[in-house]
């Protein structure tokens, strides 16, 4: 999914808009005027890649090459070519979007940017960036779940981020003697209560309420989550996530 800020649609719109009052004497060159416009009509149809409206706006396109920046101003033929070009565009630009739909984002309690476009600023700073290569993916999955209202997958996609660093908590911790493989939740925090140098009480406490309350309900087929519930468990496991790469880098 591509994400396309809805105000390159309205910049196309007070374009088309300009292009339709342009007459004889309309300035050519500089910010705003003539070739400024058609540029940025240009640039937004292939950003938003409406591609049908683009080919159709090749016409003012050659207008705009016969235009001569040195005249400084735009004369009546080529003024009244643009109105009937433009008119044209529109029609097929109506057309082409009414085949498009815009969905917006989820209401969250985090802003859209930060779970879709930089996830990493929902933890504190410096943390994300030494997270696992798998955690991270899985913890922008979790955001962009958000996002697109789907709630249980962002469930399924934190806890698994949230597992993947308890892993490397637990190889980083245990050098000799690890439990075998597969090492899932409860047998790592198992294992590491029996050692001498026991993980904080805090940390410990919040990775077995996690596991009872989220990770092992989660894995039955019949399990949902409400957009508050994955909300609630994103932040629980944001914070343990935090504390373990606090604790691995002290």
């Amino acid at each position: 999914m591509n994400r396309i800020p809805i105000g390159q649609y309205v910049a196309i719109g007070i374009v088309l808009k300009y292009l339709h009052t342009v007459n004889a004497g309309t300035h050519i060159q500089g910010k705003g005027h003539l070739l400024d416009q058609l540029t940025a009509l240009e640039n937004q149809l292939i950003q938003v890649k409406l591609k049908v409206t683009l080919a159709l706006c090749q016409a003012l396109f050659e207008i705009r090459s016969r235009l001569s920046p040195e005249t400084g101003y735009l004369d009546d033929a080529n003024a009244q070519q643009i109105r009937i070009a433009v008119g044209k565009i529109e029609e097929t630009l109506l057309a082409e979007a009414s085949q498009l739909d815009v969905f917006s984002a989820a209401e969250t309690r985090f802003t859209t940017r930060d779970l879709f476009d930089d996830v990493s600023r929902l933890l504190p700073q410096g943390i994300f960036p030494k997270l696992h290569e798998m955690s991270q993916r899985d913890f922008s999955e979790a955001g962009k779940c958000l996002v697109c209202s789907r709630p249980t997958a962002s469930a399924f996609h934190i806890l698994r981020a949230t597992e993947g660093e308890l892993r490397q908590l637990y190889l980083h911790k245990v050098k000799r003697n690890r439990i075998p493989e597969p090492r899932n939740w409860g047998p790592i925090t198992g294992s590491l209560k029996e050692r001498r140098e026991k993980l904080p009480d805090e940390l410990m406490a919040l990775l077995d309420h996690i596991r009872k309350s989220y990770r092992n309900p989660t894995q039955h087929p019949e399990a949902e989550y409400t957009l508050d519930q994955a909300q609630d468990l994103f932040g629980l496991c944001s914070d343990a996530i935090a504390r373990m790469v606090n604790y691995v880098n002290k």
